[in-house]
């Protein structure tokens, strides 16, 4: 009983921080997509759907519903057939038209398969690829995605200070599934814009610098959180989700689980900020995950871009 009272009591003072940390609106674009059946490898092939990014959402959206006081009918969820490219491109309008205010806060979440394309305008990839994210109507020519470019312009162009985005997919890597079939990675390869797809390389260290880059500043509280380093893959697995164990991306299973236990707020003051909660989700994909494999190409070791990392990320 004085365990459940202690969780209480630690929700209550987390869930007052959050709502009184911003006196704005509280404005999430929450997407997962576990298939893109569009999608075809360029010897026809379907490439395997995932399993747990439509959960992995759903939970991220309840996070910020239940935990940090955004109102139901902020929280954008589409998943599945509902996440298109013209529905994400409408949910960011409608986020863009309401979130005018300096103290407005928005967060941009994405769960499912990334890849790259050929860098489309502006030219401005030194290994002339682009990021994206497939959406469920994409296609290996690389229509239907949202392009680093596009998204890096959106947050760009909003007045907010407060922006977080979190994207659990690959960066990265070449391939679809791992040796062991339980553990997937999210990467789709072969998407190229133009007449033939180019042979995917290895990228330079920081991908996705449209989001991470130019935009922060003194004033503003820019965070981004990638499930993976540039070189590595991010996967899902079965993991253990109450009475049975189900497919999740392990990224955003830690990242829900660092918000959701006090063990990640280790200065004990109701608050778990994007340093604490990076720590705790770095050491439960160490725990679980990196310490049975043995080249670093194969660990999935998350990254954090924060103006402000003693902060909520929320």
């Amino acid at each position: 009983m004085q365990t459940l009272v202690r969780q209480l009591a630690f929700w209550v003072v987390l869930l007052a921080v959050a709502r009184g940390a911003s006196g704005g609106q509280k404005l999430a674009i929450v997407v997962g997509v576990n298939d893109s059946p569009r999608f075809r490898l360029a010897t026809g092939a379907r490439p395997r759907p995932l399993a747990g990014a439509e959960r992995d959402a759903a939970a991220l959206a309840e996070l910020l519903r239940l935990k940090f006081g955004f109102a139901p009918a902020d929280v954008q969820l589409l998943t599945g057939q509902a996440a298109t490219l013209e529905a994400v491109r409408g949910a960011l309008a409608r986020v863009r038209g309401q979130a005018t205010a300096a103290d407005d806060q928005v967060v941009f979440y994405f769960s499912g398969h990334g890849t790259q394309l050929t860098d489309r305008v502006p030219l401005d990839e030194p290994d002339e690829l682009d990021e994206a994210l497939c959406l469920f109507d994409a296609e290996a020519s690389g229509a239907n995605m949202l392009v680093d470019d596009e998204l890096g312009r959106w947050l760009d162009a909003l007045p907010c200070r407060r922006v977080t985005v979190v994207l659990d997919c690959c960066h990265a890597g070449t391939g679809t599934k791992d040796a062991d079939d339980e553990i997937v990675a999210r990467f789709l390869p072969g998407a190229a814009q133009g007449d033939a797809a180019r042979p995917l390389r290895d990228p330079p260290a920081g991908r996705w610098i449209e989001l991470n880059g130019g935009q922060k500043s003194l004033d503003r509280q820019r965070t981004a959180w990638f499930a993976c380093q540039a070189e590595q893959q991010a996967y899902e697995r079965r993991l253990d989700s109450g009475q049975t164990a189900q497919r999740r991306g392990q990224f955003s299973y830690y990242l829900v689980e660092a918000f959701a236990t006090p063990a990640a707020d280790r200065d004990g003051n109701g608050t778990i900020t994007n340093r604490e909660a990076f720590a705790y989700v770095a050491a439960r994909l160490d725990e679980t995950f990196n310490r049975l494999r043995s080249a670093a190409r194969d660990r999935q070791q998350p990254a954090l871009e924060a103006d402000r990392p003693e902060e909520s990320p929320f």
